[in-house]
């Protein structure tokens, strides 16, 4: 999972250095008496430094090409979360089986349909389910030890090849 750490660093910096002796920077033996004028034994320098807004993105999964996670997202309950990322609600296929897939809470019991998982420490779960031909309903539901529980519900359609 990734996540977008917003930070504001539009600021000015401002730096004021003292220099109090030209010679010692430079590191001449010759005394401050000797400097040419305009030049004195001590110089104030100042520098403005401004920086521009940055937004970086802090990448919180095992790998930095993992494409960002979307699906369709249940209504979070007392931190119980889950999101379907496999099929898409109205999704078509010809075939008569379908994975469904996603991701809740480290091991939350996932039931889709009639059938029941259970997600696995990273809170990752996949299922098969049997489809009959024309539209699917299918339902997932989470829950927890502490008897939470949020779902989501989609329909996928099984066409024959004839149609």
């Amino acid at each position: 999972m990734k996540r977008k750490i917003q930070l504001n660093l539009a600021r000015i910096v401002v730096l004021s250095i003292t220099i109090t002796s030209i010679i010692t920077l430079l590191g001449c033996g010759e005394p401050a008496s000797s400097l040419p004028t305009p030049l004195t034994s001590t110089t104030a320098i100042s520098l403005s430094i401004a920086t521009t807004p940055v937004t970086p993105t802090v990448n919180t999964s095992s790998s930095s090409s993992d494409p960002p996670e979307t699906g369709i997202q249940a209504t979070p309950v007392n931190g119980l979360s889950l999101i379907v990322t496999q099929p898409q609600d109205n999704y078509v296929t010809n075939a008569n089986i379908i994975e469904v897939m996603g991701r809740s809470n480290p091991d939350a019991v996932i039931s889709v349909n009639d059938d029941v998982t259970t997600a696995d420490d990273q809170g990752n779960f996949a299922i098969n389910v049997p489809l009959t031909e024309g539209p699917n309903t299918i339902d997932i539901v989470t829950s927890d030890d502490a008897g939470n529980q949020t779902g989501v519900t989609l329909v996928v359609t099984y066409q024959t090849g004839g149609q």
